[in-house]
């Protein structure tokens, strides 16, 4: 089973991405935009796991302690941050202290079953579309240039917990099945 924890969005949320995202699309040609029913925030990414180890995970996730955090989408980010674009994403602004404790708790867990350990340092944040081939460095400018036409910032969300998702890739997309649910 491929795996991985999330934050999901509030409807609100979502509406506003939904929005931002017609606002950048003619702009940002070449990018395969996240469906709206797929935005969350990423904590880790899992990988493959057997199916009969998912048990374990779901026990050491349902032990963690959570806290609430107030957020928002305060602007756009680039992926990686220099040289040709891979990932366009929302950043977020607000309690994301908590929302970097709650990758560690996520992390720590994680470890103890094996799984390795990020090696990048953690930055909450929303896909919001996928180049199919790198683009230049100069969507950076480009979004610069646009910012004051889009609407950002965004409303405020709370979270108060997340998701532990299977992931089931076809030739359609990506297909995101809860698996356990947690909340503060």
């Amino acid at each position: 089973m491929r795996l991985f924890t999330a934050i999901e969005l509030p409807t609100e949320a979502v509406t506003h991405l939904q929005h931002l995202v017609d606002s950048l699309r003619p702009i940002i040609p070449g990018v395969r935009w996240t469906a709206a029913d797929n935005l969350h925030i990423t904590l880790k990414f899992l990988g493959e796991m057997p199916e009969p180890q998912v048990p374990a995970l779901c026990e050491a996730l349902k032990q963690m302690t959570l806290e609430p955090a107030s957020l928002r989408v305060a602007d756009i980010i680039c992926f990686p941050p220099h040289g040709p674009v891979r990932i366009l994403a929302g950043g977020l602004d607000g309690d994301v202290e908590a929302i970097g404790r709650l990758f560690a708790c996520v992390e720590e867990a994680a470890a103890q079953l094996g799984f390795p350990r990020e090696t990048r340092g953690y930055r909450p944040h929303i896909t919001l579309a996928r180049a199919r081939h790198p683009l230049r460095a100069v969507v950076r400018q480009t979004l610069e240039e646009q910012r004051y036409q889009l609407i950002l910032p965004g409303p405020t969300f709370t979270t108060s917990g997340f998701t532990l998702f299977e992931s089931r890739l076809s030739n359609a997309g990506a297909t995101y099945v809860p698996l356990l649910h947690r909340v503060a």
